[in-house]
């Protein structure tokens, strides 16, 4: 994938330029040129997926220059190890019947 620059829509570099850089050198923020596509069984995966899981398949769309190990690996290290109390990021939690 593909990011432009929100002030120099053709400044094109890769998700791995983007997050080196961080602001792009005119001061814009990198956008992705396009918005990547879920298929219906995209949206099975992340159905029958938990926090990270979900994280690494939509970071697998977005950061296409990255290896699945690079982005499991990141993913581990954000959302576990200690950073929440049982390693649920964001926990479903029922408020009451029919409603969580």
């Amino acid at each position: 994938m593909r990011y432009n620059s929100t002030r120099n829509s053709g400044a094109d570099v890769s998700a791995a330029a983007a997050i080196a850089r961080g602001i792009s050198p005119e001061g814009g923020l990198y956008v992705p040129a396009d918005m990547p596509r879920l298929s219906d069984a995209d949206f099975d995966a992340l159905r029958g997926a938990d926090y990270a899981g979900r994280a690494r398949l939509i970071l697998s769309r977005f950061l296409t220059d990255f290896t699945e190990e690079e982005i499991a690996d990141s993913v581990a290290g954000a959302y576990t190890g200690g950073r929440f109390d049982d390693d649920q990021p964001a926990p479903l939690v029922q408020l009451e019947k029919g409603v969580h």
